[in-house]
Order: structure tokens, then sequence, then C-alpha cells
């Protein structure tokens, strides 16, 4: 029997001059193997408050890419690795 801390994960999208928050933006969540995390294909959109929050992860690295912008934003493609 382990015992795992399991964490979370927040992703957030705002707006670069205004900073309110976008909905809509789609990005993938995988670990450094290219596994999805979380949901079956990994992917997930932004909500109202422009938040994404993935629950019960094991600590580890993640890779997290923005996969499609909100309407009339650019798309930020650079994959980002964090620490989960």
């Amino acid at each position: 029997f382990d015992n795992y801390p399991y964490g979370a994960i927040l992703i957030t999208k705002v707006d670069g001059v205004t900073k309110k928050p976008l909905a809509n933006a789609k990005f993938k969540v995988t670990d450094t193997s290219n596994k999805p995390i979380g949901n079956s294909n990994g992917e997930y959109i932004t909500d109202s408050k422009g938040e994404i929050l993935i629950n019960n992860i094991v600590p580890r690295s993640y890779v997290i890419t923005e996969i499609q912008a909100p309407e009339n934003y650019a798309l930020n493609d650079i994959p980002k690795t964090i620490e989960g």
C-alpha cells in the first residue's frame, strides 16, 4: 500500500493588455512522454473565468500547449513544461 500525494494543475488564460480572463482557449496537457493527462485526449477548454483545473495528478513534469486560441487572439503554441 503506497500513499501518494496528489495535486492539481490550474491553467489560466488572460488578455495580455487588459488582463481580463479569456474563455474558449484550448490546451493539450501531457506528461513528458506525450501521454495525455486527465481525460482520454488531454485536451481542455478554458471556462468563463479563463481557467482549466485538472485535479488528482501525481507530482511530476507536465507539458502544456495551447492548441487553439480564443476568437480574435493569436495562438501561442510554444509548449510550457511545469512541475505538477
